[in-house]
């Protein structure tokens, strides 16, 4: 209702939607705020979009995101760790990346303890990482609503949890690094966004984006904080290769 008076007299070439739940929202809404504009997504797994029935005209470069390749790192750097705390929030896109998370660690649970702490206010989570038994690693997904429902921003929950945690943080999302992740395999944000900006280009340009279609998945990359390294006391030389 805000967005439709907004655009009404207003001719939109393109839409460029950033993660899943903001292409959603444009597929949802799409034919009452720009009808029959093309669509281009931006940093959403491979798996969501193979999930979703998309018009031929919502195009984008997918991520290829494999959350087992950030934990066989963590613990080959922490090779004494006997518990995973899994830090994820309670809104959709916090829901289903628990969800793939659940599926994906299954397979370590013999072997390690894995805590999931989700549903948890922000002061309560902050709590629970400072207490963290000796041989933890915690792996943080993502918090954009906490267990209170309070909106917030996970680069910002992560510099908190850096800050009280007794235990290394990894995980996947490049943009929290220099935050308080240690590193991890983690989607380059700024090559999806140029990425989607040459395929909005190409489609301004004049190109039909049902003849561009959906692209090939884009792999994570390793990448660290220095600082965190010497503070774990991780080697430089045990890191993945580039």
């Amino acid at each position: 209702s805000t967005l439709r008076p907004a655009y009404l007299r207003r001719k939109v070439d393109l839409v460029i939607a950033w993660i899943s739940s903001a292409l959603d929202f444009a597929l949802e809404h799409r034919s009452e705020i720009f009808p029959g504009v093309p669509i281009v997504f931006s940093t959403v797994e491979e798996r969501e979009i193979k999930s979703r029935r998309l018009p031929p005209d919502v195009i984008g470069v997918p991520v290829n995101l494999d959350l087992k390749e950030t934990l066989d790192l963590a613990l080959r750097l922490h090779p004494k760790t006997r518990h995973v705390y899994v830090v994820a929030g309670t809104s959709k896109f916090d829901r289903y990346w628990e969800s793939q998370a659940r599926e994906a660690f299954r397979a370590y649970e013999t072997e390690r303890e894995f805590v999931y702490l989700n549903d948890l206010r922000l002061r309560d989570l902050r709590n629970r990482v400072a207490h963290a038994p000796e041989g933890t690693i915690i792996y943080y997904l993502s918090v954009f609503q906490d267990g209170a429902g309070r909106p917030l921003v996970p680069a910002d929950v992560v510099e908190q949890l850096e800050h009280f945690a007794t235990a290394p943080i990894y995980g996947y999302c490049e943009s929290v690094i220099g935050r308080g992740l240690v590193g991890g395999f983690v989607v380059d944000l700024e090559k999806q966004g140029q990425a989607a900006a040459k395929l909005g280009l190409r489609i301004l340009g004049g190109e039909k984006a049902e003849k561009i279609g959906v692209q090939p998945a884009s792999r994570s990359i390793p990448m660290f904080d220095a600082r965190l390294l010497k503070r774990w006391g991780v080697s430089d030389s045990s890191l993945p290769e580039g």
